[in-house]
């Protein structure tokens, strides 16, 4: 799940290096004493800018797709295919019916599903086999453009709901909006609307005419859409990642080790410091830690620091006989912060 994030995030550091050259690379063309040259700028200019949409809206729509699978097939593997969703299992039927009708499987994007695969996974699912493999383009399928309503949807048929209002409070879109707004607190739901509709009627008008209906897009433009979705993308990836930690760690019995209400604290110097009860596991600098407030994961990190009568300390044993710790995290807390202790890092979040 984490290194669908990295992966788009590099998509777009390599498009932001992009923008970042046209400018000077056609300032410079411009300065070459040839009509001919001079005559291919403003077409030039154009593609720049097609070429620019087709990469950013491509970009996004693998993200979400990659990161609607990776919260699928972790959340399915914990349980039986009768327990998903019942609008995920209906569209997992009949999506892989449709594509098994439509005669695609094992070639082009469907080379690495044969029909073969895909019936033996249906049959695997409706029979109550474990574990069962569900079928990717089933899953993934969706007829229109990735605008906000769409997004809405595909996300809530892997149990996560309302995306669109849960991100407007992640720390990535709000500093976005508090530089491009000048408005602190949750992003207003219009801008992020806004923002997306333009992208993907850019990349419509793109696709239909090849150069965006002659829209120019400048290089401040272009900047501009890079950064949002750079926080757009992070900010979904905060809901989902969290989502999935709480089925994981938090719902599931014994998973992880809670660690009650604050006796002082939280303290908010370098990080998150709280005085707590001691836990009944073992406590260790580096320890892997989620944070969940309002009834939602929004924070995970690692113990940074553990001191015991205010001395510094690396580890804590079960049986130590001290009865409060003082603890500091890498991330915010506020009073209404519960904390879990995780046993080991989960490489599907953490990078």
């Amino acid at each position: 799940m984490r290194s669908t994030l990295d992966e788009v995030l590099a998509t777009l550091g390599d498009l932001e290096t992009y923008v970042q050259s046209i400018d000077p690379v056609n300032t410079a063309l411009a300065a070459i004493e040839d009509p001919i040259i001079r005559g291919y700028l403003t077409i030039r200019r154009q593609l720049d800018g097609a070429a620019f949409i087709v990469v950013l809206y491509a970009a996004f729509e693998k993200f979400v797709e990659e990161l609607v699978w990776s919260h699928t097939e972790l959340t399915s593997a914990a349980i039986k295919y009768d327990e998903l969703a019942d609008a995920l299992r209906t569209k997992h039927m009949a999506q892989s019916a449709s594509l098994l009708v439509k005669g695609r499987l094992g070639e082009g994007r469907y080379a690495k599903l044969t029909p073969v695969d895909a019936i033996a996974n249906l049959h695997q699912c409706v029979s109550g086999g474990q574990p069962y493999q569900l079928n990717r383009y089933a899953v993934l399928h969706h007829d229109n453009n990735l605008r906000p309503a769409t997004v809405k949807d595909i996300f809530s048929l892997t149990g996560v709901l309302n995306i669109n209002e849960l991100v407007r409070d992640d720390a990535s879109l709000m500093q976005w909006s508090l530089k491009v707004v000048g408005a602190s607190g949750p992003v207003p739901p219009g801008s992020i609307e806004r923002r997306l509709n333009d992208i993907v009627d850019l990349r419509n008008e793109t696709s239909h005419t090849g150069v965006a209906s002659g829209q120019v897009l400048g290089w401040a433009e272009m900047q501009d859409h890079v950064e949002f979705m750079k926080a757009y993308c992070r900010a979904l990836y905060a809901v989902v990642a969290g989502d999935y930690l709480d089925r994981a760690y938090i719902l599931k019995s014994g998973a992880s080790t809670a660690l009650g209400e604050f006796i002082e604290g939280p303290y908010h110097q370098h990080g998150g410091a709280v005085v707590i009860h001691k836990p009944a596991c073992r406590t260790y600098i580096g320890q892997p830690v989620i944070g969940k407030s309002d009834n939602r994961v929004g924070w995970w990190g690692a113990i940074q620091e553990i001191r015991i009568d205010n001395k510094p300390v690396s580890a804590v044993e079960a049986g130590d006989p001290a009865a409060t710790l003082g603890l500091r995290v890498n991330f915010k807390l506020t009073k209404s912060t519960q904390l879990y202790l995780l046993p080991a890092k989960d490489d599907a979040v953490w990078s």
